[in-house]
């Protein structure tokens, strides 16, 4: 942590790793994009913080979350981590999904509606603590 409580990655890494863009999103993004699928697993929010500080100071600046990783547990930890960590919401990159039951019904898409998936951004910004996400994927697709 900075003296302000702010994680800053060595900008060598942040420019190295900085290369991609998403049309749209004006963040550019770093050309590996962390999958946050199993920080539910992580035994605490603090060692999952933990692994987001290393994954940030690396250079990584664009994160994959969805709604049914560790059941929206996920989410929550990285918004948990942005908040605790003041990272700057104009340095990362956010792209979450959803459209996607879990386990118990066995991974299937479930786009019923306009106000099913509006109901699912609004829970996943919620868990996040964003204002928005920089980039909304359905997770299954529904033929």
């Amino acid at each position: 942590l900075d003296s302000v409580g702010t994680m800053e990655p060595d900008r060598r890494d942040r420019d190295q790793l900085l290369s991609g863009c998403i049309p749209g999103v004006a963040t550019p993004l770093s050309r590996v994009v962390y999958g946050t699928l199993f920080l539910h697993n992580l035994p605490s929010d603090e060692a999952a913080f933990e692994l987001l500080d290393g994954i940030w100071q690396s250079g990584c600046n664009a994160f994959d979350c969805a709604a049914i990783y560790g059941g929206g547990v996920c989410e929550s930890r990285v918004g948990g981590w942005l908040r605790s960590r003041r990272i700057p919401r104009d340095e990362i990159v956010i792209v979450s999904k959803g459209g996607c039951e879990g386990q118990e019904k066995l991974w299937c898409a479930t786009i019923a509606d306009h106000d099913h998936m509006r109901r699912e951004i609004v829970n996943s910004l919620h868990r996040l603590g964003i204002e928005y996400i920089d980039c909304y994927l359905l997770h299954r697709d529904d033929p």
